[in-house]
């Protein structure tokens, strides 16, 4: 039903909330509500290489901040972090392919499409005319340099054209722009159910006895999943630290940013530095903890950071050391060696993840029985679980609510209708298990589709939007021609 809607949403240009509208990129992400100044944690200078070209930390993280803040995103899982840290490394990478591409294929950006954006930006405006005078305070107020941020108002350009002769090359344009007027006019309302792995199988459904007599009938494939992830038992070497920040910025230079951290310095004891950080400190991230950053590991702080962190005694204040963010003093409080436990150690552990994986498997294999059946309520009151709504929401709608961009629920709403309104299978997504019903289809007067075959109705739509298609194989295939190095260390913190 939301096929062609969703290909949007998947495409590697639609994928992160912003890319819609490409031309207003740079003015989202470089200006509006911009700061020179990123979270503290990183990884390094780099986060990827693209032909040679480089994809800088503080560009990423600068991205995903406004993906995040986009989405509405909370507290997130690790896994689900690494997700979207990927996520958005891989659209920065498509994003440089497509700029490099445009270049090669010697598309350009004019001067007065330049001038033009900015023109229209109404925060470069004095009385509802450009002002080259508040162009120019304002991108100094930002600690901007007009020739990057005009770069990058170029780069945006480049890859909305390059979008734009995709779309264009579809015959059937003028169709497809009158369909999806008619689908933006299309509300549903989807049901759900959503269940954490817990919910299906605890570690108290499972017996020792089960345990023990798995470790007897099952020795090799405990063996076997040890062997193959052996990393995820392993505990690297980290240590627990605090510190105090004090930012450098085009205001702050280099000089009175160390000046005044050795000012506190003076002041900061081994007592007190939990004190002094929540007062001193400019990381906004550990500020209220005092300082305190928690464990991490080699790789996860910037390198000079790390540098400090793992020489540092435990209980001593180091000297002013500068960053890429400034300069800092730091306080190691706890250090953990690495160590690998032998199979014996976790051989329990191993056999009740495999002991779970198995019935879990059995549980949804059980659930869609029930679903497919048509005996879910009756299972349902069972155990207790009621569905949840969305609420009304339209089809072009970048987030739906409650469940986010969640895809593989939503594409599975998209195949039901009132006369089918239950989805035969459990959807697992992000580690969660969902079940999905559709509550109602709100169609306009105007749109042709049938309310009891919607599925047919969009698949009709998405059929003539060959341009999407069309762009999806020309960036699979840049991505495949490509030399692209990705700092995974930037994926995993």
């Amino acid at each position: 039903m939301f096929e062609g809607i969703y290909k949007k949403r998947k495409n590697p240009i639609f994928n992160i909330a912003g890319w819609l509208l490409l031309i207003l990129v740079c003015f989202i992400f470089l200006f509006v509500g911009y700061s020179p100044d990123v979270d503290f944690m990183g990884s390094g200078s780099s986060v990827a290489q693209v032909n040679g070209e480089t994809i800088s930390y503080t560009e990423f993280s600068r991205y995903l901040d406004r993906v995040q803040e986009s989405r509405g995103a909370a507290k997130m899982s690790d896994e689900e972090r690494k997700r979207l840290n990927r996520e958005v490394v891989d659209s920065l990478v498509n994003r440089k392919l497509i700029i490099q591409a445009a270049k090669n294929q010697g598309i350009v950006v004019g001067n007065e499409e330049i001038r033009e954006f900015l023109r229209q930006i109404p925060q470069f405006q004095d009385k509802g005319v450009f002002s080259v005078l508040r162009y120019k305070e304002l991108l100094r107020a930002q600690g901007l340099n007009e020739g990057r941020f005009e770069e990058q108002i170029i780069e945006d350009m480049l890859v909305q054209k390059m979008n734009e002769f995709y779309q264009k090359s579809s015959t059937d344009s003028d169709l497809i722009e009158k369909q999806e007027d008619v689908v933006s006019k299309v509300k549903l309302n989807v049901q759900f159910i959503k269940k954490a792995p817990q919910d299906l199988v605890s570690d108290s459904d499972i017996s020792d006895k089960e345990v023990t007599d798995y470790l007897s009938s099952q020795a090799k494939k405990v063996s076997e999943y040890y062997e193959n992830n052996k990393a995820t038992f392993q505990q690297k070497e980290g240590v627990r630290a605090q510190h105090i920040l004090i930012k450098t910025s085009p205001q702050m230079t280099d000089e009175k940013a160390l000046a005044k951290l050795s000012e506190i310095a003076a002041q900061v004891k081994k007592e007190n530095f939990t004190e002094m950080a929540k007062k001193w400190t400019e990381d906004a991230g550990s500020k209220a903890t005092g300082g305190d950053l928690g464990f991490f590991e080699r790789g996860r702080m910037v390198p000079e950071f790390d540098q400090v962190a793992f020489t540092s005694p435990v209980g001593v204040i180091s000297k002013p050391f500068k960053s890429s963010f400034g300069y800092h003093i730091l306080m190691v409080n706890e250090k953990r060696d690495a160590t690998a436990p032998s199979l014996e150690a976790v051989k329990k552990q191993v056999a009740l993840t495999l002991i779970k994986q198995n019935k879990k498997q059995d549980a949804v294999k059980n659930i869609n029985e029930k679903l497919t059946s048509g005996n879910v309520d009756a299972f349902l009151a069972q155990k207790g679980w009621t569905w949840e709504e969305t609420g009304a929401f339209g089809l072009g709608d970048m987030m739906v609510p409650k469940l986010g961009d969640n895809n593989e629920v939503l594409s599975a709403a998209l195949t039901l209708t009132p006369q089918n309104p239950v989805y035969k299978n459990v959807v697992e997504k992000d580690g969660s298990y969902y079940l999905v019903k559709l509550k109602s289809i709100d169609a306009s007067p105007t749109a042709t589709a049938k309310k009891d075959q919607p599925m047919d109705y969009f698949k009709q739509i998405m059929e003539r939007q060959k341009s999407y298609e069309s762009f999806q194989g020309w960036m699979d295939q840049l991505r495949k021609t490509a030399s692209i190095t990705i700092n995974e260390k930037v994926i995993s913190q």
